[in-house]
C-alpha cells in the first residue's frame, strides 16, 4: 500500500507541509496559518540562509506562543556529508529517534519528492563556491485517535565549504557539505490557538510571504 496516496501536502515558502487524511479543513488552515505567521516573524529578523539557527529559533518560538507544545527534542551535531542522497537516511534515523515511524516516513518521502521536483534547486543546488547551499523544512502532521493534532518540524541547513589549491599540472578542488539539522516533536493546542487565530489572520494580511501551493506527492 502507498502510504502517501491519500497525504495532502503544500509547499509553504521553505517548508513542505503534509496531513494526514484524519485533520479537518479548518484544523489544516490553522496549521498552514500558523507556520506561515512563524515564517515571516523569524525572517523579519534572519536571514535563514545565512542565520539558520537563530531563524530557527525564532520560528520554534512562535510555534510555542501559538498552541504548539514541545514532546520532544531533536539534538543532532553538525555532521559533514557527500551527497544530498544522504540525507533520507539520516532523516529516518534523526526522526525514528523522536516520533512514530509514519512521520519519520513522511520527512523522508518529502525530501525525496522535492529533490526530484522543479523546486529542487531551491533547495538542493550544487553551488561553486561556498555558502548556503540548502534551507529546507519538512513538517508532516498527524491525528492520533484521542483526536490530539501532532507535528514534527524536521528542519536542516547545509552549508557548503570548497577548497582549491593549485598545483603545476592540475588543480585539486575539496567541497565539504555539511548537514545541521534542528526540530522536534510537538502537540497542538487549538484552543491556545484560537486566542491568537484573529491577530495571526490580520498579521498575514500585512506580510509579504510566498503563496501556498499544493504540492503532489
Amino acid at each position: 500500500m502507498n502510504m502517501n496516496a491519500q497525504l495532502e501536502a503544500y509547499l509553504a515558502a521553505n517548508a513542505l507541509v503534509t496531513f494526514d487524511p484524519g485533520l479537518a479543513q479548518a484544523e489544516r488552515q490553522d496549521a498552514l496559518d500558523m507556520l506561515m505567521h512563524a515564517h515571516g516573524f523569524a525572517s523579519k529578523s534572519y536571514d535563514s540562509r545565512v542565520h539558520w539557527k537563530s531563524w530557527m529559533d525564532h520560528y520554534r518560538n512562535r510555534l510555542e506562543k501559538h498552541g504548539c507544545q514541545q514532546l520532544s527534542l531533536i539534538t543532532e551535531q553538525p555532521r559533514v556529508i557527500t551527497s544530498a542522497k544522504e540525507l533520507q537516511s539520516i532523516a529516518a534515523t534523526v526522526v525514528g529517534d523522536v516520533g512514530t515511524v509514519a512521520l519519520a516516513n513522511r520527512v523522508t518521502t518529502a525530501i525525496g519528492r522535492v529533490r526530484k521536483s522543479q523546486y529542487a534547486d531551491r533547495f538542493f543546488s550544487n553551488g561553486k563556491s561556498g555558502g548556503g547551499l540548502s534551507d529546507f523544512l519538512a513538517v508532516p502532521w498527524e491525528k492520533e485517535r484521542s483526536g490530539e493534532l501532532l507535528l514534527l518540524v524536521f528542519g536542516m541547513n547545509i552549508s557548503l565549504s570548497v577548497e582549491t589549491r593549485d598545483f603545476d599540472f592540475w588543480t585539486q578542488t575539496q567541497r565539504d557539505m555539511v548537514l545541521r539539522v534542528v526540530g522536534g516533536l510537538y502537540r497542538f493546542d487549538r484552543g491556545v490557538y484560537a486566542n491568537h487565530r484573529e491577530s495571526i489572520s490580520q498579521s498575514l494580511k500585512s506580510m509579504t510571504l510566498a503563496h501556498v501551493k499544493a504540492f503532489q506527492l
